[in-house]
């Protein structure tokens, strides 16, 4: 058994409903809570004559949403990297445009979370 190489979770950020007639959508202001490493062994069947395959993975990049539609607004994204001397870090791309970032920049601000979309994680290989 193998586990996928990447986990993309997307985050439902709009509230869909029609109101006389109109179809109305609202942005999910939520704050979520993203971790750098997850774990999907509690989602496993428990099973203990089965080898269980590697279900660690670890935060690679993060998608953001600012608007306040689905039809209109603006995309960035954090992409984890290293700097100079080899600690973990992020890239935050806006456009043509990338800052380093250290490496709890997506998870510590609350706007960031706030407007987070999608998140990215890579299998984790170290184990």
């Amino acid at each position: 058994k193998r586990s996928p190489k990447v986990l993309i979770v997307q985050f439902n950020r709009y509230l869909y409903y029609e109101e006389d007639g109109d179809r109305v959508y609202e942005k999910i202001h939520s704050d979520i809570h993203i971790d750098e490493s997850l774990s999907l062994y509690n989602f496993y069947p428990n099973n203990s004559n089965e080898d269980l395959p590697n279900l660690d993975y670890v935060l690679c990049g993060i998608v953001f949403h600012i608007g306040d539609t689905p039809f209109c607004g603006h995309y960035t994204s954090c992409i984890k990297t290293e700097d100079h001397v080899g600690s973990p870090c992020f890239v935050h791309y806006n456009d043509e445009r990338g800052e380093r970032r250290a490496s709890n920049y997506i998870t510590s601000l609350e706007a960031k979370r706030r407007q987070c979309y999608m998140a990215m994680y890579v299998l984790d290989e170290t184990n």
